[in-house]
């Protein structure tokens, strides 16, 4: 009998990508993959260690499975992923510890975990996905050089490492071959990709090969694009390459200066001020970005600036959390902490913010006809949808009622926009 296998990915779409990889090495090796975690021999946990929060999510899981194990006899827990390079070592209450992601690693504790040696690998395909039908993720890099003073992942993670434009275009084509509609970039910062070889517009270059690919209609998406590495050729390509979306999701984090400069980033906002003008004069652009409120040292004046920032440059989508100490990085030793409900009372300032901007401009949508990639079927035949100003699983969505099958998931569609809210927007199929 195959041994049953529950996978738990936790974390951001980079360990998604990576969970992906490592089941589809167990499915060529026998694992059989169940839904339910009573059903399993096995618990695999790709676990994070970005931020407390992130291991404290890991902490609770893990918890959660010792339990499953005492419930009955010959279950087992292998535990991947950041946390045991995180914690450089052996994870307690895992039965295996596999350091990283490496899918051949992973198989290995898999086998370890149920007293197997080695197993027989056959050909096949080299992900399973675990999105929806429509879209998938394309990690382009590995670790990060940035040396923003509030993260970690450096000391786990390592240094930035491009993935080999061949092997990435090889990937796309195979994703689109599986029927995917949309690709959508991840690192920890894709617009830094080739820098690290080198390279002169390696993200650029990546860019024109996988649009070139031939296929049915299809988007490319960017996601995760620290503003002082984003290539401006790029811009162009925004209106030249069909299927590459007029949205970028740029990480500002600040926009006072003195912030910037002790979060160890570029403290040029003028800088990012001229790349979000340069961006919004592509047609139809969406710029995302995401910001850190209570930071040591933030000021009244200083979240004041963040505020106006926002507001000026009228940024569609904003995401905001709220500075924690993270013991490995080096702000974890600043002084003039920032209160943390006070963090977490400017993080909801934002929110509410940003919650009456994305309001107005989703009700100023009412009317339009645009084009959107469905995602899933929901409860009463009401279908989930995105237009190229939204990402999956971060942004809003474009609701659709239609009937039982009438829509399927990863084609597009032409729709009119009837109703704007902050969280979500309405559609109805375009007749004309």
């Amino acid at each position: 009998m195959s041994p049953r296998l529950l996978l738990i990915s936790l974390g951001c779409p980079k360990n998604r990508v990576e969970s992906e990889k490592a089941l589809a090495q167990l499915e060529r090796s026998g694992f059989h993959f169940v839904d339910r975690l009573e059903d399993a021999d096995v618990a695999l946990l790709n676990s994070c260690a970005f931020l407390p929060e992130a291991r404290e999510e890991t902490t609770e899981v893990l918890d959660a499975l010792q339990t499953w194990r005492q419930e009955a006899e010959g279950r087992s827990i292998v535990v991947m992923g950041c946390w045991p390079l995180y914690e450089e070592g052996t994870i307690c209450g895992a039965d295996v510890t596999v350091q990283g992601h490496n899918p051949e690693d992973v198989l290995r504790g898999c086998l370890k975990a149920i007293h197997q040696d080695n197993a027989s690998v056959r050909e096949g395909t080299l992900r399973l996905l675990t999105t929806p039908a429509s879209y998938a993720y394309l990690s382009i890099g590995n670790g990060c050089d940035g040396g923003c003073t509030f993260c970690s992942i450096p000391s786990f993670r390592g240094p930035y490492q491009s993935v080999s434009e061949e092997d990435l275009v090889a990937e796309g084509e195979g994703l689109l071959q599986a029927g995917v509609r949309e690709i959508v970039l991840v690192a920890q910062d894709v617009a830094y990709y080739g820098k690290d070889l080198g390279l002169v517009g390696g993200l650029s270059h990546l860019l024109v090969e996988l649009c070139h690919l031939k296929s049915a209609p299809f988007w490319v998406r960017l996601l995760y694009c620290h503003p002082s590495h984003f290539e401006s050729e790029i811009i162009d390509l925004f209106q030249n390459l069909d299927p590459l979306v007029p949205y970028v999701d740029l990480p500002i984090q600040h926009a006072s200066p003195s912030v910037l400069r002790a979060m160890g980033r570029d403290p040029d906002i003028d800088a990012v001020r001229r790349l979000v003008s340069n961006l919004n004069k592509v047609p139809g652009m969406t710029i995302r970005t995401t910001v850190m409120t209570g930071f040591p040292g933030e000021t009244d004046q200083d979240f004041e600036i963040l505020m106006d920032f926002l507001e000026e440059t009228d940024i569609q989508h904003v995401g905001v959390f709220c500075y924690s100490d993270e013991p490995r990085a080096s702000s974890f030793r600043m002084r003039n902490k920032v209160p943390a409900s006070l963090g977490e009372e400017r993080a909801a300032q934002v929110r509410e913010r940003a919650a009456s901007w994305a309001g107005k401009r989703h009700r100023k949508r009412v009317g339009s006809v645009e084009t959107v990639l469905v995602d899933a079927e929901c409860e009463n035949s009401v279908y989930e949808a995105r237009s190229q100003a939204e990402a999956p699983e971060v942004d809003p969505v474009v609701l659709i009622q239609g009937e039982p099958g009438s829509l399927e998931i990863g084609e597009f569609y032409r729709i009119q926009i009837v109703e704007g809210h902050a969280g979500y927007l309405q559609g109805v199929m375009y007749q004309g």
